[in-house]
């Protein structure tokens, strides 16, 4: 499975929180320039901006990006440079917005619809947020 993913539950396969909570971090403040807000939450041990970096929207939309766009350490040197061209003449193909939809129970955090507004300025992905109802035991 790797980092990326926690073990499979359910039959569904799952973003591994610990992982993408750091990445997200990460990718927010260096790659897309939009550090999430520190929160009260955020402890005295943790990088500020981490309680926000958890939100399952964050770690969705850092990882589509990651996954289809290029961030890459060059210095590491497990970097396959082909394999960046190809992925470089495929963006340049591409013609139309992407558009993803991310369902949350809960409104978006203001750094959450910030990240969303940066993505869409600087990658021209558009990730649309919709609240759904949560139906709540014993309610």
């Amino acid at each position: 499975m790797g980092i990326e993913f926690s073990s499979p539950e359910d039959g569904f396969q799952m973003l591994n929180q610990g992982h993408w909570a750091y990445e997200s971090l990460r990718m927010a403040a260096e790659d897309i320039d939009v550090p999430f807000e520190p929160h009260e939450s955020d402890g005295e041990d943790g990088p500020m901006g981490i309680y926000n970096a958890c939100h399952a929207e964050a770690q969705l939309m850092c990882f589509f990006v990651k996954k289809n766009y290029l961030f890459r350490d060059y210095d590491e040197g497990k970097i396959n440079v082909s394999d960046d061209f190809l992925q470089l003449f495929m963006l340049q193909q591409q013609q139309k917005k992407l558009r993803a939809e991310i369902f949350v129970s809960n409104d978006p955090c203001s750094s959450c619809v910030n990240l969303k507004d940066r993505i869409l300025e600087r990658l021209n992905i558009e990730f649309i947020f919709k609240t759904l109802p949560v139906r709540r035991f014993g309610s």
